[in-house]
C-alpha cells in the first residue's frame, strides 16, 4: 500500500509526523497494541538539496586531500627503500617486511579511490535527479566523474603484481625496476588528484553562483504565486487564509536571507578566478535594493498578521518587482563571470597556439636547411644545436599545457599526443644529425612538424568549444575569417579545373576567367584587410599571410593575361594549403608541396615523464 500525501498540499520544508500501531487478535483477554516511535517525513527545500550535496562534496574533497598525502608518503617510503637497496645485493628480512607493508598501503589507497569514484557518481546522480544545475555545469560534473575514474591507473595494479613476482624470485634488478615503475605510476595518480582538486575549486565557484540563480528563480516564482493570492484579498477573506499567506511569505523572507548567505559564499569562491565579478556579486548582496527587498518581504508578512490588507498588497508587489530586478542582476553577473573566465582561458590557449605555430615554422626552416645540406658539411653540427633549441622551446610549451590542464578539461589527449610525437621526432633528428645523416634527419624533422600541426589543431578545437559557451577572442575572429576565405579559394580552385580540362569554347573560357578574376580579387581584398588588422593589433605567428598574398598576386596576373597553366594551378593549391595552415595548422598539407608529411611507421614515444596521464599518450 502506498501512502498518498498529495491531498495534504505539502510545501518545501513541511513535515509529516507519523507512527505505526499494531494490534494483536487476543480474543481471551482482549486485543493489545504496540506503538512505534514517531517518524518524520520532511519535504526538502531546494536549499536542503544543495546543502546535502555540498556536504557530500566537502567530505569527498577532505578524503581526496588525505589520500593525496598518503600517496606522497608511500612514494617517499619507496624512495628510501630504493636508496637502502643500492647498498646491498639482496633484501634482508626487515626490508621484505617493509616492502610488503608498503604494497598493502598501495592496495588500501586503490580501494579508497574506487570508493571515492562511487561517491562522485552518487553526487552526480543526486544533482541530475533534482535538476540542481544547468546543463553546462552538469556536463562539467560528468567530466569530473570521468577524471576520478581515470585517476586509478590500471597499470598500478599490474605493477603491484610484477613487484610481488620479483620479491618471490628475490631478483634485485627486477625488484628495483618494478619499484621504479610503481613509484612513477603513483606520481601520476598524485598529479591527477592535484589536477582534480584544482579544477574542482573552479567548478565549485560556478556551482555556488548557479545555486544562487536557481534558488533566486524559484523564489521569484513562489513570490509571484503568493502575490497573486495577496492581491485578491479583501475584508471578507477568511482570516485563516490570510494567516497561511503570512506564513508562506515569512518562509520566502527566510529563503531570501539564505540566498544572501549563498551570494557571499559564491563571491568568496569566485574571487580567485574573477575579482571583478566576485566584487559585483558581493556589492549586490550589500546593496540597498537587496536590503529593501528583505524588508518588504518581512513587512508583507507582518502586515498580513495584522490584517492590514492594502499595506500587505503594496509591500508584496514591491517585493516581487525587486526580486525580479535582483534576478536579472545576478544573471548578468553570471554571464560576466563566464565571459571573463572563458576569455582568460582562451587567451592562454591562444598563446600556446601561437608558440606552436612559430615552432612549426622554425621546424620547417630546419627541415629545408637540413635536406639540402651535404653530408660532409660542417653546418650539420650547428643544425643539431638549432634542433636542440627547438626541442627546448617545445618543453616550455609542454610545461604551460601541464599548468593549463590543472585549470580546465579543455586540455585534450590529442594535444599531448601531438607534442609527444613531435618531441620524439626531434630527438631522432638530433641523433641523425650527429651521424651526418641529413636526409634521415630531415624526414624526422618533417614528421615533427606534422605532429606540431596536429597539436595546434587540437588546441584550436578546444578554443572553439570554449568560445561556443563564452565570449570570443580576436584570434577566433581571425580563424573564422580565414575559414571563410579558404572556402572561397576552394571554390575558385574547383571552378578553375574546367580551364585545365580545355573542353570549354573560347567565349565560355573567357567568361569563366573574368568571373574567377573577380572572385580572386575579392579574396585578395579580404586578405589585405586582415593583414592590416593583424599588423595593427600586433598579432604574430598567425600563419604565412605574406606568402599567400604573393601567390594571389601571381594568380591574378595569369587571369588578367588570360592564361591558365600548370604553374597557376600549383599556386592556387599553395594558396589554399597556406590558408588551411593558418586556420587549422595543416594536419595534412603544408605551405609547400615538399612540406607534405607521411605517417611515421615506428613511433612508440608516449611523451616525456611528467605529462598528466590523460595526454601525451
Amino acid at each position: 500500500t502506498i501512502w498518498n500525501l498529495v491531498e495534504l498540499g505539502l510545501m518545501p520544508e513541511d513535515e509529516v509526523r507519523y507512527h505505526f500501531e499494531v494490534y494483536d487478535n487476543d480474543v481471551v483477554s482482549g486485543p493489545k497494541k504496540s506503538i512505534s516511535s514517531t517518524f518524520i517525513a520532511k519535504v526538502p527545500s531546494l536549499g536542503d538539496l544543495f546543502t546535502a550535496m555540498e556536504e557530500q562534496e566537502d567530505q569527498m574533497i577532505d578524503e581526496l586531500i588525505l589520500h593525496s598525502d598518503e600517496i606522497d608518503g608511500i612514494q617517499k617510503q619507496l624512495e628510501n627503500m630504493q636508496l637502502e637497496m643500492l647498498k646491498s645485493d639482496r633484501l634482508d628480512w626487515d626490508q621484505q617486511q617493509q616492502m610488503e607493508e608498503t604494497m598493502a598501503q598501495v592496495q588500501q589507497e586503490a580501494e579508497a579511490l574506487k570508493k571515492l569514484a562511487e561517491s562522485m557518481e552518487a553526487i552526480n546522480q543526486s544533482a541530475e535527479k533534482h535538476s540542481l544545475f544547468s546543463n553546462d555545469l552538469m556536463q562539467k560534473f560528468k567530466e569530473l566523474q570521468e577524471l576520478v575514474n581515470e585517476i586509478l591507473n590500471p597499470e598500478l595494479m599490474i605493477d603491484m603484481d610484477v613487484l610481488k613476482d620479483a620479491l618471490e624470485k628475490m631478483d634485485m634488478k627486477d625488484i628495483m625496476d618494478a619499484m621504479e615503475k610503481l613509484s612513477s605510476n603513483l606520481d601520476q595518480v598524485e598529479q591527477q588528484l592535484d589536477r582534480f582538486l584544482d579544477i574542482f575549486r573552479r567548478i565549485k565557484a560556478e556551482q555556488k553562483l548557479d545555486e544562487t540563480i536557481q534558488r533566486m528563480n524559484q523564489l521569484v516564482e513562489q513570490q509571484r504565486i503568493i502575490n497573486e493570492n495577496i492581491q485578491t484579498l479583501d475584508e471578507q477573506t477568511d482570516p485563516t487564509a490570510i494567516a497561511r499567506l503570512s506564513h508562506e511569505e515569512q518562509r520566502n523572507r527566510e529563503e531570501f536571507s539564505n540566498i544572501r548567505d549563498v551570494m557571499e559564499e559564491a563571491a568568496k569562491a569566485m574571487q580567485e578566478f574573477d575579482r571583478e565579478s566576485a566584487t559585483a556579486l558581493q556589492n549586490l548582496e550589500k546593496d540597498h535594493l537587496t536590503n529593501q527587498t528583505e524588508s518588504n518581504l518581512s513587512q508583507t508578512s507582518r502586515q498580513l498578521q495584522k490584517q492590514r490588507i492594502q499595506q500587505a498588497q503594496r509591500h508584496s508587489a514591491e517585493s516581487l518587482e525587486n526580486l525580479k530586478k535582483l534576478q536579472s542582476m545576478v544573471t548578468d553577473i553570471q554571464s560576466q563571470f563566464q565571459d571573463q573566465t572563458t576569455t582568460e582561458m582562451a587567451g592562454k590557449f591562444q598563446t600556446v597556439m601561437r608558440n606552436l605555430l612559430e615552432l612549426s615554422k622554425l621546424q620547417e626552416s630546419l627541415e629545408q636547411s637540413t635536406r639540402t645540406m651535404p653530408r660532409n658539411s660542417q653546418r650539420l653540427a650547428a643544425l643539431a644545436g638549432q634542433q636542440q633549441f627547438a626541442q627546448d622551446q617545445l618543453m616550455k610549451i609542454m610545461s604551460s599545457l601541464m599548468d593549463l590542464s590543472k585549470e580546465t578539461f579543455a586540455v585534450t589527449p590529442q594535444m599531448g599526443k601531438g607534442i609527444g610525437m613531435a618531441n620524439a621526432q626531434m630527438e631522432k633528428a638530433k641523433k641523425k644529425l650527429t651521424e651526418r645523416n641529413g636526409r634521415g634527419a630531415a624526414n624526422s624533422q618533417q614528421y615533427a612538424m606534422k605532429s606540431l600541426n596536429e597539436a595546434v589543431l587540437a588546441v584550436y578545437q578546444a578554443m572553439n568549444q570554449m568560445q561556443a559557451s563564452g565570449s570570443a577572442s580576436g584570434y577566433e575572429q581571425f580563424l573564422q575569417r580565414m575559414q571563410e576565405m579558404s572556402g572561397q579559394q576552394q571554390g575558385i580552385n574547383s571552378q578553375s579545373m574546367q580551364l585545365a580540362l580545355g573542353q570549354l569554347s573560347a567565349a565560355a573560357q573567357q567568361s569563366l576567367m573574368q568571373r574567377l578574376l573577380k572572385q580572386q580579387r575579392q579574396v585578395q581584398k579580404s586578405l589585405q584587410q586582415l593583414m592590416s588588422e593583424t599588423r595593427q593589433s600586433g598579432e604574430q605567428g598567425l600563419g604565412d599571410l605574406g606568402g599567400i598574398a604573393k601567390d594571389i598576386d601571381e594568380v591574378i596576373k595569369d587571369f588578367q593575361n588570360k592564361r591558365y597553366q600548370q604553374r597557376t594551378k600549383e599556386r592556387q593549391q599553395r594558396i589554399l594549403s597556406r590558408m588551411l595552415d593558418s586556420q587549422k595548422s595543416l594536419t595534412q598539407r603544408g605551405f609547400k608541396e615538399d612540406r607534405k608529411a607521411e605517417t611515421a611507421n615506428e613511433i612508440v614515444y608516449e611523451g616525456p615523464s611528467g605529462l598528466p596521464v590523460d595526454y601525451g599518450q
